[in-house]
């Protein structure tokens, strides 16, 4: 049995996660069901009285080529170890599509496991890209304009303004973003805000100490001054840094990198071709004949 929404089941779909996801501890899973689960958008098959498997949606905002289109982002897909290989993922998938069918123009996700998702129409329009530099003997930028984040600071103006350089990509509100920033906050992450002389935002970075580096899950920034005062102020802290970036990003034009790997895609579906078309006035068959027409980068990894 599907059902569209999981609010009897917050402590089982706990339990699911912890049993499913192994690449999220008990504190991140936690975290995650404080912060981002959603049980009127979760998406859950319920099998011998229990979870069996689950989706999570988020209706979002898209912006195409100036233009604002309703979305659907997927989230998070997760299935019990019992019960794999009995396509309850794909069962649930049809239905998310279903509905999406009639409320969004896109659904996009980002995975590391695109095949599970082209055979539904999704093609890959982007990827994620994880690469390393050192720091050691780090100069550049003035640390003293790095800042600890705290909820005084309104980070939404700089975030807007940052995904007005993008195109193809989800615009959050602020009460989404206020969530993804309280997310990562109790999941121990530092958050730090890249400030001029003025005290004017010019970026941010969330990040967290693993090993003997430093990984930095989202990194936002209007000018390379401002980047070279986080890596100046992150060189006291550690040895080297890790970033995770679209493939679309150049920090290797401002930065010496290494090692870039390929981490995750980025997928899109136009769920009605012929309503794309009328709503852009050209024929487009799919969603990677319509980022293929994109003249700016997107940004899909929040």
């Amino acid at each position: 049995m599907i059902v569209s929404n999981s609010h009897p089941y917050r402590k089982e779909i706990t339990y699911l996660l912890s049993q499913s996801m192994i690449q999220m501890s008990s504190a991140q899973i936690q975290a995650w069901m404080k912060t981002i689960y959603d049980p009127d958008n979760m998406f859950c098959m319920i099998q011998d009285d229990r979870v069996a498997a689950c989706i999570q949606v988020r209706h979002s905002i898209l912006v195409y080529q100036g233009k604002k289109a309703a979305a659907c982002q997927i989230l998070l897909a997760a299935v019990h170890p019992d019960y794999r290989r009995r396509k309850y993922f794909s069962q649930l998938l049809d239905v998310v599509l279903e509905q999406a069918q009639y409320n969004e123009l896109f659904t996009i996700c980002c995975t590391d496991f695109p095949k599970l998702f082209t055979n539904r129409g999704f093609q890959p329009v982007s990827h994620t890209r994880t690469c390393w530099t050192s720091l050691e003997g780090f100069s550049k930028g003035e640390p003293d304009n790095v800042v600890p984040y705290t909820e005084a600071i309104d980070l939404y103006p700089f975030y807007a303004k940052f995904m007005s350089y993008f195109d193809g990509s989800i615009l959050y509100d602020r009460e989404t973003l206020q969530r993804i920033l309280s997310y990562y906050t109790l999941n121990n992450h530092k958050i730090v805000v890249l400030m001029d002389r003025q005290d004017k935002v010019r970026g941010y970075a969330i990040y967290r100490h693993a090993e003997s580096t430093i990984h930095i899950e989202i990194l936002m920034y209007l000018n390379s001054n401002a980047l070279y005062d986080l890596l100046h102020y992150l060189s006291k802290k550690t040895r080297s840094v890790s970033f995770v970036i679209t493939d679309q990003e150049r920090l290797e034009h401002i930065v010496n990198v290494d090692y870039p790997r390929e981490k995750s895609t980025i997928l899109a579906r136009i769920n009605d071709p012929k309503l794309f078309t009328r709503w852009v006035n050209k024929k487009t068959n799919n969603a990677q004949m319509a980022y293929e027409r994109l003249k700016r980068p997107d940004w899909n990894h929040l």
